[in-house]
């Protein structure tokens, strides 16, 4: 069972990838990320703006959890976001 820690609007200080679909932010960016435990093991994950907002948009595709990447499985929202970093 996944229990929260701690979730917060931040500006990186190092590079992260956004874990909703992959893409390089640099040092310096607003991200959002999530602190949580698992079967005994802590992840921090940090989403871009564009895919926290699409995560509160959206929250029951994401009951179960989301994967790295899941969000590019939703094809209209993955050429959304590639346009915009062209």
């Amino acid at each position: 069972m996944t229990n929260f820690i701690k979730q917060a609007d931040i500006i990186t200080r190092k590079d992260h990838h956004c874990w909703g679909y992959t893409f390089l932010f640099h040092k310096g960016s607003f991200m959002y990320t999530i602190v949580s435990t698992d079967s005994g093991k802590i992840f921090t994950t940090y989403y871009c703006p564009k895919c926290s907002a699409y995560m509160n948009d959206h929250p029951h595709d994401f009951e179960d959890g989301i994967e790295y990447g899941d969000l590019l499985n939703d094809e209209e929202y993955a050429k959304s976001l590639f346009k915009d970093n062209e």
